[in-house]
């Protein structure tokens, strides 16, 4: 996703924005990152056991309940 126009992420914060990044990827030097972005979500810079796809996004609080659950505060 680059360019980005960091200038537009930059006024959208200041109007009160928040700037959240999703990403089915290592947060460590991801776009949510790149952008800083508020709100990261995605993998953990470990080793991620293998297993359903499912049950590994709760435990990691990717699955969409636990995001809602942490964008509603």
């Amino acid at each position: 996703l680059k360019p980005f126009d960091a200038g537009l992420l930059a006024a959208q914060r200041r109007a009160g924005k928040l700037i959240v990044s999703l990403e089915n990827s290592a947060l460590a030097g991801g776009f949510g990152e790149a952008i800083g972005a508020d709100v990261k979500f995605g993998w953990p810079d470990e080793f991620i056991p293998h297993g359903p796809v499912g049950e590994l996004e709760k435990r990691y609080r990717l699955d969409v309940e636990s995001i809602v659950e942490v964008l509603n505060g």
